[in-house]
C-alpha cells in the first residue's frame, strides 16, 4: 500500500507518531511511504527517517517533482 504524505506532514514528533500509526495499523501488509515534505531528508533528520522506516519494514519512495520549488526534495 502506498502512502503519500502530503507537505504538511513534517518530521515534527506528532507527525512521526502519525506515521507510526499507520504502520501500526498496516502491520502484515507492505507499506511505502512518500514523504511531500523535505524536513524528512534534511541533513539533521535523514538519517533518522531512514532508521525508522528501516525499524518498521517500510519501503521509502523517492518523490517524483519538478526541481527548485522551496520544498521539493532532492532525489540525487
Amino acid at each position: 500500500m502506498h502512502f503519500q504524505f502530503a507537505r504538511w506532514v513534517t518530521s515534527a514528533p506528532k507527525d512521526v507518531e502519525h506515521v507510526a500509526r499507520c504502520a501500526n495499523v498496516m502491520a502484515g501488509y507492505t507499506m511505502a511511504v512518500e514523504f511531500r515534505n523535505k524536513s524528512w531528508f534534511e541533513e539533521k533528520h535523514a538519517a533518522y527517517t531512514l532508521a525508522f522506516e528501516r525499524e518498521r519494514g517500510l519501503v521509502s519512495v523517492v518523490v517524483d517533482e519538478p526541481q527548485g520549488s522551496g520544498n521539493s526534495i532532492s532525489s540525487a
